[in-house]
């Protein structure tokens, strides 16, 4: 059987046309996507890191829903090691969006992780994490026995219209900072970790004659955590932590309760922000029995995810740095554009 060649030129124009025919003229080119997006056939993906600020999405032309996947940010440590809790991940559909509506995208930073620093030297708490964190209980005396706590670990979201809390479609919960460690090595209460209900800070160790700091409380959806109970001992009332607010952290406690009262000397783990905060874990007293056995601060309580739309599925304790938000939609062809 014989074959006849087909002249190059023709042949060229032949495949040219055809794979015009198959594959469809998408309405945004890889090349003019925005930072941090990446298609893969039809999807695009989109990934937010912590910055510090916040940041926007531009919904598509034609694209009405998109999936994310958002993790909260984790608490800081407690000084000197007291752990933080983690943030927690949420993943969902938004649906109801609008052609080329602006969203606000705001990422989780952690909490900020305790200073420990011996004397003259003045230690310093961590601060709490960006979008919501509450500060860590600080302490009046320097060393590794006197110390304060870290800082709560800050929500992600996703925001339309003008941008305030209460305009926020969805929220990842931040964990709780860790409290400060009392004397004697005594660690502080763990965070707790940032959840759809959140989780109760740790307890702080008890000293020799009296109770450490209470763990601050976990948020919900739909209340925030109350900061936990001060300790005491030899006249030192430590202070209570901070009740969580709407999308903010209480601030682990701190100074003493009274103003009669002596210095207190391990802070109180601030409470993770999310659609409520977590309650800021409570500041120690003093006991001198056994030895000069100090006490320590209290967990902050993890922060409330936000209830999300239907199907929404939610993973506590998830993450243990700073909190990410990654969004992805389905491509539409340029046709399919221009005809609606």
């Amino acid at each position: 059987m014989l074959y006849e060649r087909t002249p190059a030129p023709i042949a060229a124009a032949v495949l040219a046309m055809a794979s015009t025919l198959v594959a469809p003229a998408f309405a945004h080119a890889a090349d003019s996507l925005p930072p941090g997006c990446s298609p893969s056939g039809a999807t695009v993906t989109c990934t937010y890191n912590y910055t510090g600020a916040a940041q926007t999405f531009t919904v598509p032309a034609g694209v009405t829903s998109v999936n994310v996947d958002l993790q909260g940010a984790a608490g800081g440590w407690g000084c000197p090691r007291t752990p933080g809790g983690a943030g927690g991940e949420v993943m969902a559909t938004l649906t109801g969006l609008s052609p080329r509506q602006v969203v606000q995208v705001n990422v989780g930073g952690a909490g900020g992780n305790a200073s420990c620093q011996p004397p003259p030297a003045t230690p310093t708490a961590g601060a709490g994490g960006f979008n919501g964190g509450g500060s860590g209980g600080n302490s009046p005396i320097g060393g590794f026995d006197y110390s304060p706590g870290g800082g709560g670990g800050g929500a992600s979201d996703i925001r339309s219209g003008s941008f305030g809390l209460a305009n926020r479609l969805i929220t990842a919960a931040g964990g709780g900072g860790g409290g400060g460690q009392g004397g004697s090595g005594l660690f502080g209460g763990a965070g707790g970790a940032g959840g759809q209900y959140g989780t109760v800070g740790g307890n702080g160790t008890n000293g020799t004659d009296s109770s450490g700091g209470g763990g601050g409380g976990g948020a919900t959806p739909t209340s925030a955590g109350d900061g936990g109970n001060g300790g005491y001992g030899d006249g030192c009332y430590g202070a209570q932590g901070g009740r969580g607010r709407l999308g903010i952290g209480g601030a682990g406690g701190a100074g003493g309760a009274q103003p009669e009262s002596p210095a207190c000397y391990a802070g109180g783990g601030g409470g993770g922000g999310g659609f409520y905060g977590g309650g800021g874990g409570g500041e120690a007293g003093l006991a001198t029995g056994q030895g000069g056995a100090g006490l320590s601060g209290a967990g902050g309580g993890g922060a409330g995810s936000s209830a999300g739309p239907s199907r929404t599925a939610f993973i506590p304790d998830a993450n243990t740095g700073n909190g990410s938000v990654t969004i992805s939609y389905t491509e539409v062809s340029s046709k399919a554009v221009n005809q609606a």
